[in-house]
């Protein structure tokens, strides 16, 4: 489980929080490839950034710890930073 949070620099108070899990798949008879690291978006709450700049930031967080996909569900409120990332 990896979880973030956005901490406001004045008050210093947590504005926002995403979170996402890891779900490792082993790769089979392939000569290079044994594993496929693969992040799931799990939780996340929002106050002051915009969702889809925290989903985002949550990208650029499971490309920096070697993920190699970021999942998601087409549920709640996620069609509205899914259609805003793909374009």
């Amino acid at each position: 489980m990896y979880s973030y949070v956005v901490e406001d620099p004045a008050t210093h108070i947590i504005t926002d929080f995403v979170s996402f899990y890891s779900l490792p798949s082993s790769i089979i008879r392939h000569p290079v490839h044994k594993r496929l690291n693969a992040a799931y978006l799990y939780y996340y709450a929002v106050s002051k950034t915009p969702l889809s700049a925290l989903i985002n930031d949550a990208l650029i967080l499971a490309k920096q710890n070697d993920f190699d996909v970021f999942n998601c569900l087409k549920l709640m409120d996620n069609h509205v930073f899914l259609e805003e990332l793909l374009v």
